[in-house]
């Protein structure tokens, strides 16, 4: 993915403004600033559910899916699986049914949703809970169901805004372990956090956003604000 010239406005008022960034696959990506509305804002333009003042958006094969038809940009946007803070999630289906509904609304079959949905409640830990309803799951529970959706369409980025805002030290190390190990697996990870703690273990690419623009894009970064 690559974004060029990228200007978002409400009002007249610049939210972010003339951002280049370029995302390679398999990149691990930590996007840091200050509170406001920038990081919805940037990750709804990635999805082109908020059309930006000013922009170019290439998809991997470096088309601008400006161009794409509907079809085109149904196709894109499972490439790319965002999960925001509140998840998203049905509380009158339990674990099991809230991840088949994710494929239920694109239109996999009885078979293929039985066969898919054991394998991504393994891969998250969360087989044994897959009767269970929402209500009765803890926080970090309810954010491995949220990973599940995700690797459903086997996507290509998976793009969080603050995976762990209200999780316990132990249980965020849990939820970036996880992401450690898709990343390992060749996904694109890019994350928009304020946690300091798990950037500066982590190393990884930090991109930091200071009054509208691209403040620093740091290899092997750390939490700079």
């Amino acid at each position: 993915m690559k974004i060029e010239n990228l200007t978002i406005a409400y009002t007249n008022k610049n939210i972010l403004k003339n951002i280049n960034i370029e995302i390679k696959p398999g990149d691990f990506v930590f996007l840091i600033g200050n509170s406001g509305s920038w990081k919805t804002s940037l990750i709804k333009a990635l999805i082109w559910d908020l059309k930006p003042k000013w922009w170019k958006i290439f998809d991997s094969l470096w088309r601008d899916i400006y161009d794409f038809s509907l079809k085109e940009l149904t196709k894109y946007r499972r490439t790319i699986w965002v999960i925001f803070q509140d998840y998203k999630l049905l509380k009158s289906k339990n674990v099991k049914e809230n991840v088949a509904f994710a494929m239920e609304v694109c239109w996999y079959n009885d078979k293929q949703i039985s066969q898919k949905v054991p394998e991504v409640l393994s891969q998250v830990w969360l087989l044994n809970k897959k009767n269970n309803f929402i209500d009765t799951l803890s926080g970090w529970e309810a954010q491995r169901i949220a990973i599940a959706r995700a690797l459903i369409h086997n996507p290509e980025m998976i793009i969080w805004d603050e995976p762990t805002w209200n999780l316990d030290p132990h249980n965020a190390e849990e939820i970036m372990s996880i992401l450690l190990e898709l990343n390992k697996a060749w996904k694109t990870i890019i994350i928009a956090t304020h946690d300091d703690k798990i950037v500066n273990r982590l190393k990884k690419r930090v991109i930091t956003f200071k009054e509208w623009i691209i403040f620093s894009d740091i290899e092997w970064g750390s939490y700079n604000l």
